[in-house]
């Protein structure tokens, strides 16, 4: 569904108009409450634009993907990099192997002697809606998204019946929520199952050296 299609069904629920600036300010408000619950596997994605140079210092400043909301893993090379607060940054500088955050920039603690990708597999935010974009995820899910929002029309009127219907649609949207939620562990677990059958079949070695 396009934004489009999501504020006309909107309104088709809630037997009303409503602004354009509301409405899809109510509808990217949902998305980002429900996109910031968990790691969503369709929000996984992997930047390697990046490279640690032999001349950097725990100093240089690289920045982070403009859409990240959070990183999942960090590698420089083959090296996973850990994360630690900035407070910490003094104390460990002279340490390979973590990486601090400071606003939109990110700073790596030793140095490299020589020049290696920079590996961030990291949670996106998802593009605000418009009129003619759609959510992100899956279009089996989309509905949920008007049944949330004119559900929150009605509970801004507290009247008896208004609640009944936000109640009602409300359940709606938390049960296609949940179902999105299920398909999300699926995949979650189909990819721990696979890299348990690699790790085994090569003997492939996690641990952080």
């Amino acid at each position: 569904m396009t934004g489009s299609e999501i504020k006309t069904m909107v309104e088709t629920l809630i037997d009303d108009t409503l602004d354009d600036t509301i409405a899809y300010q109510l509808i990217n408000n949902k998305i980002n409450e429900i996109e910031s619950e968990r790691p969503w596997r369709y929000l996984i994605t992997t930047n390697t634009s990046l490279t640690a140079l032999s001349s950097d210092t725990y100093n240089t400043a690289k920045a982070l993907p403009t859409d990240c909301a959070e990183i999942i893993s960090l590698f420089v090379g083959d090296k996973q990099y850990l994360p630690l607060g900035l407070e910490q940054k003094e104390d460990y500088k002279n340490i390979a192997g973590y990486y601090f955050i400071n606003g939109s920039n990110f700073y790596l603690s030793g140095t490299v002697n020589e020049t290696k990708t920079i590996t961030i597999t990291y949670r996106k935010y998802s593009a605000e809606i418009t009129s003619a974009t759609s959510p992100a995820f899956p279009v089996r899910f989309h509905k949920m998204i008007p049944f949330f929002v004119a559900s929150q029309y009605y509970i801004m009127d507290a009247g008896e019946k208004n609640m009944s219907w936000h109640n009602e649609l409300y359940t709606i949207g938390e049960t296609l929520l949940r179902q999105m939620r299920l398909w999300d562990a699926e995949i979650a677990a189909k990819e721990v199952s696979t890299n348990n059958k690699i790790n085994t079949n090569y003997g492939v070695n996690n641990n952080i050296k």
